[in-house]
């Protein structure tokens, strides 16, 4: 339904890094991680964090270079990862209602 998506994945927090717990992607993605990426970030913030552009986020992980911008949702000991082909593809409106859907979980 959203074309732009190219990766739709939960991690979970292990000691100290990020492994994928189940995802949907044309890639194999990233695990684990390290706490310094948007997810990391997005984590230990307790707060959703929405990156217009990654090339421009400092701590970045790339695990698929086609992958523009991204929106991470954290809750309880997990973050919803997803990554758009598009540069600036998330706004105000993903936030809310992606939000609303994670708390209904």
């Amino acid at each position: 339904m959203f074309e732009n998506w190219n990766f739709f994945g939960f991690y979970v927090k292990k000691t100290n890094e990020l492994e994928i717990l189940s995802y949907t992607s044309d890639q194999i993605p990233c695990s684990p991680i390290n706490m310094n990426g948007v997810c990391g970030q997005s984590f230990n913030s307790k707060k959703i964090i929405i990156v217009p552009d990654v090339s421009k986020f400092h701590g970045h992980i790339e695990c698929d270079p086609n992958s523009k911008s991204e929106i991470t949702i954290p809750f309880l000991n997990y973050v919803l990862d997803i990554d758009s082909r598009e540069l600036d593809d998330f706004d105000e409106i993903d936030k809310k209602y992606l939000k609303k859907i994670i708390e209904m979980i």
